[in-house]
């Protein structure tokens, strides 16, 4: 006797997924109002081509006449702003709004590689769903996204899938991940030069890891070596075409102030964190889970990239959005020890 279709049993998987995409777009698109669509950045500025149906490429004379990131910042960072280019594909003359939901869009994106991320860490239930609602809530990644024309966008985006991809490639060593690796990587070096901090950090952190865990798989050497190697060719590189060396490293009490005013949570949570999960993990050598420290080196890459935008004097708004960002991954390990202490269910 066959089944009312009304009766059949819903798939749990199925429906959870159904609510965390749904979920994931009805915010991305919420936080368009937020954005400075209402009230306008000198971004603004940015637009006169895109806006009149041309093309926005932020390192051509005619884009920005007035102002040249080579030689003013010393900086080569050649993608910032280009997702907005999509939407030339669907109107001669895009809007404003069209570029904030482009922005939706790549929230959207980061909201799925990142449960794509912790489902091949293992950490796919509840709290994954809401660690990446914190996240996407944030006051950083929300400036970060919604003022188009800023560095941080694409670094996210590109950061998510170099996880993505790393994962996937010390899990299953296939030739076709391992490009995608190293194009990742490579990309996430052009959209931000500062980013080839949060690479060779984790690169060494992971490496030393795995050493002194006794851990020595072919592959993962490799992979580990790729976030090492990739941002020293790509700082030579754009250390020979920038004009300027970029910004001095001055230690100054006044931006630990303002970071601690701007930033708490930063010294209250991910510093201690990010600072002592990549010990516990080496602690337990006998029980080492390579996943768990793979979460670990990235807090721990968060930490230390805090403390560099210290010490050069950045601060507030979108410079610690790669922070958070790196900073969700506390959440499997934090999940991981409550629930062996039996202090959090399942």
């Amino acid at each position: 006797m066959s089944q009312h279709p009304m009766q059949r049993t819903r798939n749990p998987a199925q429906y959870s997924l159904v609510v965390r995409v749904v979920t994931f777009l009805l915010i991305s698109l919420s936080f368009v109002v937020y954005s400075d669509i209402t009230f306008p950045s000198t971004e603004v500025y940015m637009y006169r081509t895109l806006l009149s149906g041309k093309p926005f490429f932020m390192y051509a004379d005619a884009t920005w006449e007035f102002y040249d990131p080579l030689k003013i910042e010393g900086r080569l960072q050649l993608l910032t702003g280009t997702p907005q280019n999509i939407a030339l594909l669907f109107t001669q003359i895009p809007t404003a709004l069209s570029v904030y939901l482009i922005q939706a869009a790549l929230v959207f994106a980061v909201c799925m590689t990142l449960t794509l991320i912790f489902k091949e860490l293992g950490f796919d239930n509840k709290y994954a769903f809401y660690s990446i609602l914190v996240l996407v809530c944030s006051r950083a990644l929300v400036y970060s996204f919604y003022h188009p024309v800023l560095a941080e966008t694409l670094l996210i985006v590109f950061l998510a899938t170099t996880i993505l991809f790393y994962l996937r490639y010390v899990t299953r060593p296939t030739r076709a991940n391992l490009v995608l690796l190293i194009v990742s990587t490579l990309l996430v070096c052009v959209a931000k030069i500062s980013a080839v901090f949060i690479l060779a950090v984790f690169g060494t952190a992971i490496l030393f890891s795995d050493l002194i865990a006794g851990q020595r798989v072919r592959h993962r050497l490799l992979a580990h070596c790729i976030f090492i190697l990739i941002p020293m060719a790509w700082v030579v590189f754009s250390k020979l075409v920038a004009a300027n060396p970029g910004d001095p490293m001055v230690w100054k009490r006044m931006y630990l102030e303002l970071t601690w005013i701007t930033d708490a949570v930063v010294f209250l949570f991910v510093i201690p964190l990010g600072t002592v999960m990549p010990v516990l993990g080496l602690l337990r050598r006998d029980n080492y889970d390579f996943r768990t420290q793979i979460c670990a080196c990235l807090c721990f890459t968060a930490t230390v990239y805090a403390l560099l935008l210290i010490l050069f004097g950045k601060h507030g708004d979108y410079y610690l959005a790669p922070v958070y960002f790196l900073a969700v991954f506390i959440a499997p390990v934090a999940i991981r020890e409550l629930s062996r202490l039996r202090l959090l269910g399942a």
